[in-house]
């Protein structure tokens, strides 16, 4: 190991590759092969780019093809998944879009650090650009359990709209049983109301 820069390469593909193939799991067991596909694949792709990531950076000493690669590597990334939402609606549509769209950050961010590292060699956009692939990652982590926690959400509603409906019939039955019985009152004229 290089020092902290691949432990925390290694650490963070760990989680990633852990949340996704949790994410399989739970999808799976809620019956929804559509979000248990995208995990499979996210996973897959983590494993691929855990695993070929030393060994790019080791035949690339000059630090130009290894943003090319894994640029292709997202690029074909997002196509499989656009391929099997679009074409074969086995992934969800909106899934795959808000996807897409994280993918493009990550392509735009390592193609921006090939331009930087030999053109210009900003200080600043260093961190900016290693920072978005991550957070991009991050965040395709998260958009695969959004179905999963808007499926709780709508589970413990209609679990408390039940447990609340329940005790709200039968104060409708006693505002009826009430109605039922004529009334006491009487009006200035002497008259029942």
């Amino acid at each position: 190991m290089n020092g902290w820069a691949d432990i925390t390469a290694l650490v963070t593909y760990n989680y990633f590759i852990t949340m996704s193939v949790f994410g399989v799991g739970l999808a799976y067991s809620l019956r929804d092969k559509k979000l248990a596909l995208y995990f499979f694949i996210i996973s897959l792709d983590f494993i691929y780019t855990s695993t070929i990531h030393g060994y790019i950076k080791s035949i690339d000493p000059e630090k130009i093809y290894r943003y090319l690669i894994w640029s292709f590597s997202e690029f074909s990334l997002m196509t499989i998944v656009v391929y099997l939402s679009f074409v074969k609606n086995q992934i969800n549509k909106t899934l795959s879009v808000a996807f897409s769209v994280l993918i493009a950050i990550s392509m735009f961010a390592l193609l921006y650090r090939v331009v930087d590292r030999h053109i210009f060699d900003l200080p600043l956009a260093y961190e900016i650009i290693t920072t978005l692939p991550r957070f991009s990652n991050t965040l395709r982590v998260i958009i695969g359990y959004v179905p999963i926690i808007v499926m709780l959400l709508a589970f413990f509603k209609r679990i408390f709209n039940e447990n609340f409906s329940s005790s709200d019939d039968d104060s409708s039955f006693h505002a009826r049983h009430n109605s039922d019985h004529k009334s006491n009152k009487k009006d200035v004229a002497g008259k029942n109301i």
